[in-house]
């Protein structure tokens, strides 16, 4: 089953109420993660509220990914980048 029902959610909040954007420690997350982004990506005309839920997870992604490209593990909510600024 698709994560969004036909209609895209078009707040924030609605969106949330989804599927919460939070950090990712785990494939499974990381599938889900990954759903969401692809209901959104389809979409032609985001909205404001849309675009910033696709970037906010889109960056968890990232981050989750380049912690395992670099062989560390998922970081935790609270984590801090470090010092070098290395990701």
């Amino acid at each position: 089953m698709a994560l969004f029902s036909k209609v895209l959610p078009k707040t924030y909040p609605e969106l949330c109420a989804v599927y919460l954007p939070r950090a990712i420690g785990d494939e499974v997350a990381l599938s889900k993660a990954l759903e969401a982004i692809n209901a959104l990506k389809g979409c032609k005309h985001l909205n404001p509220d849309q675009k910033q839920y696709l970037d906010d997870i889109s960056n968890r992604v990232y981050h989750y990914e380049c912690d395992l490209l670099h062989g560390r593990g998922p970081r935790q909510v609270g984590d801090q980048k470090p010092a070098n600024g290395a990701l």
